[in-house]
């Protein structure tokens, strides 16, 4: 494919990849999502596991009616015609219903949490500003290499930094899951204490 093809590459042209492909579609180009490394796998993985098992059942500790958490699930931004594959995306389910299938999902995510580490710029830059004007009310970061976890919430048209814990943090309300008590350790990885 030659960068003029690149440029004009459309939704239509990532599904057409297949559901399986690891691509994004960011500013009109296909661009292949790198495999995770151990680290980020782990701590994606330990993210998930935490906030799915305490926040997906209809009248948890949320106090709503529970949320759909999915893992590297694409959503589709038609406001910028972007294509992300989240780390993690979560979807109140009194905001949708059903969990969001397909490829890509059509549904915008009222929670994003990306792991980062070599896309710090794309992390920081490129996915809040699309996820800001598509109306994505909380955004995470797992910062790999500094070991904290930026919490983000839209106010207005843009993010504001409201939380940055750090690895040591125990026992944190972090939003939109202030409902239940969060090791920051344990999000990152490390095993939950009984």
């Amino acid at each position: 494919m030659n960068n003029t093809a690149l440029k004009s590459a459309t939704v239509a042209d990532l599904v057409a990849l297949g559901g399986d492909t690891r691509s994004e579609l960011i500013d009109g180009q296909i661009a292949q999502k790198a495999m995770a490394s151990g680290e980020h796998s782990n701590i994606a993985g330990s993210i998930f596991a935490e906030i799915r098992t305490r926040f997906r059942k209809p009248h948890g500790p949320s106090g709503t009616s529970g949320w759909w958490i999915n893992t590297e699930v694409s959503v589709h931004y038609p406001k910028h015609e972007h294509v992300f594959n989240h780390d993690i995306a979560g979807w109140k389910r009194d905001h949708v219903p059903e969990n969001p299938m397909g490829f890509p999902v059509r549904e915008i995510p009222d929670w994003v949490c990306e792991v980062s580490w070599t896309t710090w710029k794309k992390d920081m830059q490129t996915i809040p500003e699309t996820l800001s004007i598509s109306g994505v009310p909380f955004y995470w970061v797992a910062d790999v290499e500094r070991e904290n976890l930026l919490v983000f919430k839209l106010v207005g048209e843009k993010y504001s930094l409201i939380q940055n814990f750090f690895r040591t943090d125990t026992a944190v309300r972090i939003e939109p899951f202030e409902a239940a008590e969060l090791n920051v350790d344990v999000l990152f990885g490390a095993d939950a204490e009984n």
